[in-house]
């Protein structure tokens, strides 16, 4: 499944087909159709409980972790590691992060009782 789903999101987000994949590139591709809203419609939360700015700058810090080399693009493998950060050893403090902030809904980076 995994290495099907990569192909399929290395081949939609990078049509070149080039040996590597850059962060502007990959941002446009996904996230592309927010230029045309306005501040507002940015700040509001989606139905995951996230902004659209919130996204990006997720995504952003993944990408980062994601990238081993720090050239600011990634490799096939790289962008394995940044969608499917929980098949990385390297990435899991991403994957801890990432689950700490998505129970901690009152976001005081802490989990309560009812969190």
């Amino acid at each position: 499944y995994i290495n099907d789903d990569v192909k399929r999101q290395w081949s939609t987000n990078n049509p070149e087909n080039r040996d590597v994949l850059h962060w502007e590139d990959y941002k446009a591709r996904v996230y592309g159709f927010i230029d045309n809203m306005d501040q507002n419609e940015l700040d509001t939360e989606e139905d995951d409980g996230m902004s659209y700015q919130e996204m990006i700058k997720r995504d952003k810090r993944r990408w980062e972790a994601a990238d081993r080399d720090g050239d600011s693009t990634l490799t096939f493998q790289e962008f394995t590691d940044f969608l499917h950060p929980e098949e990385a050893t390297h990435m899991t403090h991403i994957v801890v992060l990432e689950t700490m902030e998505d129970i901690d809904k009152d976001n005081d980076g802490k989990i309560s009782l009812a969190e």
